[in-house]
């Protein structure tokens, strides 16, 4: 990888593990719905100033339905299920468990469109379904004021993104990344507008509150999905997955500077066994296959 690349990866990473900072501060003003669709919304309509064109509107207009889907898979439901999330548990932890889905992506693809796996595969699988074990252990608690139900909504969402991607893999990949971004974020808005009058909150959040939203949006989704496609562009897939890897690691740092929140054992420890199930899953880590050459 260029040392440009590298460079786009590590602020792709650190955008991204921001974003669940932004939620943690302003879930609880908006609530997880309004807050998602003021995030995708806003999202949406700065990538359409960027890809307004006659082609994409086509493109677009074509596959509708499938980009109504595949966004309500893997930007609403999963969205809104983080910031429930938010609302009782650290960005850190938040992300460690949003870490896992390449994870249950190939569970998915396993069960729904019967994708083989690998030894190294399966090993990763359970080895990253323990990490998850670790990391939820000391929050399952679903007494009044546990977290319980806030993990399982983590959870929840990794799995939402397994189905949207394999959905995407089967219906969209015959289409450019750009406007599959755009038409993805777009169909998710269109979820999520006839549930908000439901969910607006009875008083105008605060002003950090709207900043926290705003930056979500602006800095945690629009410009992170123009350097990921730059990125994927230039370094290519398997490089670029490794951003799943570092994006945790941020959102520890900025909820520890920021936030004033702790990093605990059981997290640590989680977390090393969850990245390296991805890692196995995702096939950055693999056998070295022997060469045939004499």
């Amino acid at each position: 990888m260029s040392l440009p690349d590298a460079l786009r990866l590590i602020l792709l990473a650190a955008l991204w593990g921001a974003s669940f900072m932004y939620m943690r501060v302003a879930a609880p003003e908006f609530g997880p719905v309004v807050l998602i669709l003021v995030r995708l919304g806003t999202a949406a309509l700065i990538l359409w100033l960027f890809l307004l064109k006659k082609s994409v509107l086509l493109q677009i207009q074509k596959n509708f339905w499938h980009f109504v889907i595949s966004g309500f898979f893997n930007n609403a439901l999963p969205g809104i299920l983080l910031s429930y999330a938010a609302l009782s548990i650290s960005s850190g932890l938040n992300a460690l468990l949003n870490a896992a889905t390449p994870i249950f992506t190939a569970i998915v693809a396993f069960l729904w469109l019967a994708v083989p796996l690998k030894k190294l595969q399966i090993l990763g699988l359970f080895t990253g379904l323990f990490g998850v074990a670790v990391l939820s252990s000391d929050n399952l608690e679903f007494k009044p004021g546990g977290t319980g139900w806030a993990i399982v909504a983590a959870i929840g969402a990794t799995i939402c993104y397994g189905i949207g991607v394999n959905y995407a893999r089967q219906k969209l990949s015959g289409i450019s990344s750009g406007i599959t971004a755009v038409g993805t974020l777009t169909g998710a808005t269109v979820t999520l507008i006839p549930a908000t009058p439901f969910f607006w909150p009875d008083t105008n959040p605060s002003s950090l509150a709207w900043i926290a939203a705003l930056s979500l949006a602006t800095l945690g989704t629009a410009l992170p999905y123009v350097i990921f496609f730059r990125l994927l562009q230039s370094a290519g897939a398997t490089p670029t997955a490794t951003v799943t890897f570092i994006v945790p690691v941020f959102a520890i740092i900025w909820g520890s500077v920021l936030l004033d929140e702790t990093l605990t054992g059981s997290m640590v420890i989680g977390m090393v066994f969850t990245l390296l199930g991805c890692a196995l899953v995702a096939r950055i880590l693999r056998r070295k296959e022997p060469s045939s050459a004499p």
